[in-house]
């Protein structure tokens, strides 16, 4: 602990230095940013960008719940128990991107890295669209998908395997704290994001 507190008193020296660098001009301001802000997206950079597809228009009435035609491996019963099977809003067409794994991470700090969760978040609709339309881009082998949805203000992660063909979904509440290796190279499908 004091060596953190060392690091901590050394790091605000240094900043104080360099914003007196920045104020009387011997550092120009947008170099000394432009350096924080490489500091800042290299320590974010868990995932690596596969893919973007595109999402064909979905009916608001699917839930994960009810989803035993495409989740034909096994379904999670805390769909149902949990209270994720209220049907949500149709959807026109979609772009997703599909992100990689490329660091250990918990759900929050993964989907986190991509910005506002809420933001990120597809509809069950769009899942069971994602997982019929586009099988190939499943993590394979054993390895899990990652989707977040949102029912009620609440923000759930729906977990996809593909098991000897057959798709498996399990469903984790977004604030488990459980951390996946980046070994496995899971993925998550994520709402794209416009500029």
């Amino acid at each position: 602990m004091s060596n953190d507190k060392e690091a901590i008193a050394r790091l605000f020296k240094l900043q104080a230095k360099i914003n007196m660098m920045v104020v009387d001009g011997t550092r120009k301001a947008e170099d000394v940013a432009e350096i924080l802000q490489q500091i800042l997206v290299e320590k974010q950079q868990y995932l690596r960008h596969l893919e973007t597809l595109t999402l064909t228009p979905t009916k608001g009435k699917a839930t994960l719940a009810k989803g035993k035609k495409v989740f034909t491996g096994w379904l999670d019963s805390d769909f149902k128990n949990w209270g994720t099977d209220v049907s949500g809003i149709d959807t026109d067409e979609t772009k997703v991107d599909v992100h990689e794994m490329t660091r250990d991470g918990n759900c929050k700090t993964l989907f986190g890295s991509l910005g506002d969760p809420r933001k990120l978040c597809l509809t069950q609709g769009q899942i069971e669209e994602f997982c019929r339309s586009h099988l190939d881009s499943l993590r394979q082998e054993g390895y899990g998908t990652f989707f977040l949805f949102e029912v009620n203000s609440e923000l759930f992660v729906a977990l996809v395997f593909v098991d000897v063909g057959r798709l498996v979904a399990y469903v984790d509440r977004f604030s488990y704290d459980c951390v996946w290796g980046a070994g496995g190279r899971h993925r998550l499908v994520v709402q794209q994001q416009t500029a």
